[in-house]
């Protein structure tokens, strides 16, 4: 017996919805990662260009779907240059200096469409990011956009023509402090994104492409800016 399409257009539908969780931890957690940033990335969220948001991304994962695809590259010889002691001939071991963490940041803006919370963050101008989350009720969806202005890169499937703009469903879970209800509510959230796979270009790849999706966790504060009614 044939499966109707509509049951399973709807799970399909269904596994890209989370729940919406409210924990009050969320704003220290986002503080502490803010508090390893280098000087320049925490003054960043004191400027202009993000006074309704500002985002930190705690991890971002490449999940490989074709490692079968990778080509075999042959062993490059390896050449080390070490300090060595004038005196004892051994090798000399420099301390390293501890280095500020950096974490790819994004502007934030939240927003609502009727009754639908709107949370969007963005990285680049020529190349870039965007993340972007609706809530509705106590569920939440996501998209992820990945783009590349000028160069062709991403396709859905092999056989789709390359675009330089590519926009995929994710699955996500979402923590706030709290649901903003007023003009310039402020509020925390961490959100973690699984999204659908696609195919970027790659020459390490027999087909020339690397198929993947990406795991992506990341914390923000947003200010609500504006609200619109259809």
């Amino acid at each position: 017996m044939k499966t109707p399409l509509y049951i399973i257009s709807l799970f399909l539908y269904q596994t890209t919805i989370g729940q919406i969780k409210f924990e009050g931890t969320i704003k220290d957690e986002f503080n502490h990662l803010l508090l390893k940033q280098a000087k320049e990335i925490r003054q960043k969220k004191q400027t202009q260009s993000f006074e309704d948001g500002f985002a930190l991304v705690s991890t971002f994962k490449v999940d490989t779907l074709n490692n079968r695809d990778i080509k075999l590259i042959a062993p490059e010889t390896l050449i080390q240059i070490m300090d060595i002691d004038e005196v004892t001939g051994k090798e000399l071991h420099k301390k390293s200096k501890p280095v500020a963490k950096t974490n790819l940041w994004l502007s934030c803006q939240a927003s609502y469409l009727n009754d639908t919370l709107q949370i969007s963050s963005f990285f680049g101008l020529l190349g870039g990011y965007n993340f972007s989350v609706k809530i509705i009720g106590e569920k939440a969806s996501g998209t992820f956009r990945e783009y590349f202005i000028g160069n062709e890169v991403f396709k859905i499937k092999l056989t789709d023509p390359t675009s330089s703009d590519i926009e995929v469903q994710a699955q996500s879970s979402v923590n706030l402090s709290k649901k903003p209800i007023n003009l310039g509510d402020t509020f925390y959230g961490k959100v973690t994104f699984i999204t659908d796979p696609y195919y970027e270009q790659d020459n390490n790849y027999n087909n020339g492409f690397i198929y993947k999706r990406n795991v992506i966790t990341y914390l923000f504060t947003c200010k609500l800016n504006h609200t619109l009614e259809h």
